[in-house]
């Protein structure tokens, strides 16, 4: 399920029906995970995603996360404060979808 929100200072990631997955507004944090940090007027491809069918994707004020039918955890936006788990790469900020390392041997449903 993808949830979307009414808030004209959220992003919103959007479905296509042909499986790829875009999104646009506010991305101060790489939080739209379409690489950079300008804010998105129009509809941008995400990335980091390629080829990756998921089960969950959900969006905040300065994250996202996705899972995979895989099963695997994939984030980005701000890591301050160990957000997104990913302080093993040393980022505060990541602007495509990343798995998150210490998950890399677990399954999430």
């Amino acid at each position: 399920p993808i949830k979307i929100e009414e808030d004209e200072e959220k992003e919103v990631p959007e479905v296509e029906l042909k499986g790829f997955i875009y999104s646009w507004g506010k991305n101060k944090d790489g939080e739209l995970s379409v690489g950079g940090h300008k804010n998105q007027f129009f509809p941008a491809p995400i990335k980091g995603l390629k080829d990756k069918k998921l089960q969950f994707l959900e969006s905040g004020d300065q994250h996202s996360a996705a899972i995979g039918s895989d099963g695997k955890v994939y984030v980005s936006g701000s890591s301050l404060h160990g957000k997104l788990g990913i302080e093993d790469l040393g980022l505060t900020h990541i602007n495509t979808f990343h798995a998150v390392p210490m998950l890399k041997n677990e399954k999430v449903k």
